[in-house]
């Protein structure tokens, strides 16, 4: 595993980028890159399919910023320094691929694990000043497009992409720790679901990335026939 705080822009335009998280206390990345004419052809099988592949964990609870520090895990309380360099970091790894989609595992409280802690809704906050640091750094870049964002449901990635699966396709590292793994889960499905051979995949793969996929809904739209005036008729 690379560090991502030190990779250059390693990638030509042509080719796709996703940077999947798995947000919360421990925040899991994942980063993937593959050549346009995968997605095309829908050969996205395993990570020799890859031309670049990154991931991770990002403590954003127990950090200590400017000097300060609060032992959250078990106070239940609010590591605002945390989470903010947290936060921090991810933005850095998004400022690594101008171009790359971005998707987070959804969050829905369960009933049954929710309590009253400040720490469950970590995620959210997590998300919500990420994603506000994004629009922040695409409209200060004044770029064309704003950088694609999709919140993915959690359960499919973890069914489709599960233990066994990850290791079929020589993603699992059992040292990376549970939220990377997620995180992997996510950028894998995301792009096997990107790919030719998944329905309405064309559409999502210009949602994702505009500026290597034309939108399938305007290519070899029928041209309107021009109707003919008849005589004496009133415009």
């Amino acid at each position: 595993m690379s560090d991502i705080s030190k990779i250059e822009k390693i990638y030509p335009e042509r080719d796709a980028a996703v940077i999947a998280f798995d947000p919360g206390e421990t925040t899991g990345y994942a980063v993937m890159v593959v050549d346009r004419e995968k997605l095309l052809t829908g050969a996205i099988q395993d990570r020799t399919d890859l031309k670049f592949f990154d991931y991770g964990q990002i403590d954003c609870v127990s950090t200590t910023v400017d000097g300060w520090s609060m032992a959250a895990l078990t106070t239940a309380s609010w590591n605002t320094a945390g989470e903010y360099n947290g936060i921090c970091q991810m933005l850095a790894i998004a400022n690594s691929f101008e171009y790359a989609a971005i998707v987070c595992e959804d969050f829905i409280p369960d009933p049954k694990k929710f309590d009253q802690a400040r720490h469950t809704l970590s995620p959210v906050r997590i998300m919500s000043g990420f994603s506000f640091g994004l629009r922040q750094r695409d409209d200060s870049m004044e770029k064309h497009f704003h950088t694609p964002f999709f919140i993915q449901n959690r359960s499919l990635a973890k069914t489709t992409c599960n233990n066994d699966r990850l290791r079929h396709y020589m993603l699992y590292d059992d040292k990376s720790g549970p939220h990377a793994r997620d995180a992997t889960r996510h950028a894998f499905y995301f792009l096997r679901d990107c790919s030719i051979a998944q329905p309405g995949s064309a559409y999502k793969r210009h949602l994702a990335w505009p500026h290597l996929y034309s939108d399938p809904a305007a290519i070899n739209l029928p041209e309107k026939k021009k109707r003919g005036r008849k005589l004496g008729e009133i415009i």
